[in-house]
């Protein structure tokens, strides 16, 4: 069953990869593919190309043009069930919820931290966005420096808070095997964050929708949420992982690492 329906996603993808090539409406229905479509890899079983329905907005905004509080936003879609813990980045004194899933520990929110170099962006240009989704970032922002790392624990520290660190995709690997058949149902935040909501967030992992950025539009808020790992593919691209808002499974491939994602942090 679980094959059938990925089968049925990728059928989907195709098919609205035909339509965008057909000439179709280049607005919100519009699709953007992911990772290299002549030499697609991915990195575990589960996982597929996503594809990118843009929103209507083109604007370039500068990566220091918003400074966001990550309190000016009523956060209510939590899993009252869940014991989270709580983590204060020293470095802008913002809190993030923290949950215990199997034998790590994630940040249950995207990281909102405006570094003092790179490049990172609030989707639209908007701090409220950056509030609710935090903030989209490139790989070498991401990475501080660091190397590709494909180990667990992956041992970069990037620019997560002191402590954490940014996962490899053999510890996204762990998380998606830990939670099981359904994985991405079950990591997504219940809630009308997303288009057609079909979490659960069983787990207490709170996936949002954050979408993405490509150095001239913003995509995909409302539809998918992406997450760099530390893992790098080759020289210009890296390994990504997704969930959307049709599909219940977490999936991963590659992309350019100049585009804009959210980041998790796991704890040391």
């Amino acid at each position: 069953m679980k094959q059938k329906q990925r089968i049925v996603f990728l059928g989907m993808v195709a098919i609205a990869l035909i339509f965008v090539a057909c000439g179709g409406d280049s607005g919100n229905n519009s699709t953007e593919p992911e990772g290299d479509s002549s030499s697609s890899t991915t990195r575990s079983s589960s996982s597929s190309v996503g594809v990118l329905n843009s929103s209507s907005s083109s604007s370039i905004p500068s990566s220091s043009s918003v400074m966001p509080s990550s309190s000016s936003v009523t956060k209510d879609w939590f899993n009252a069930a869940i014991s989270y813990g709580s983590l204060t980045d020293t470095r802008d004194n913002q809190t993030y919820k923290t949950v215990v899933i199997g034998a790590q520990t994630w940040m249950a929110e995207n990281l909102n931290y405006t570094p003092s170099s790179g490049n990172s962006w609030c989707y639209n240009n908007l701090a409220s966005n950056c509030a609710t989704y935090g903030r989209l970032y490139d790989w070498s922002t991401v990475m501080a420096g660091s190397a590709s790392s494909d180990i667990n624990p992956s041992g970069v520290h990037g620019i997560c808070p002191s402590g954490w660190h940014v996962p490899s995709s053999a510890e996204w690997t762990v998380l998606e095997v830990y939670v099981g058949a359904s994985a991405g149902a079950q990591l997504k935040v219940n809630s009308s964050l997303w288009s057609t909501n079909t979490g659960t967030d069983a787990y207490g992992f709170s996936a949002l929708p954050g979408g993405s950025y490509d150095g001239s539009v913003f995509y995909n808020v409302g539809n998918y949420g992406f997450w760099w790992s530390a893992t790098a593919y080759s020289s210009t691209y890296a390994y990504y992982w997704i969930m959307g808002y049709l599909s219940a499974y977490v999936n991963s491939s590659y992309y350019a690492k100049a585009k804009g994602f959210s980041l998790r942090c796991v704890k040391n």
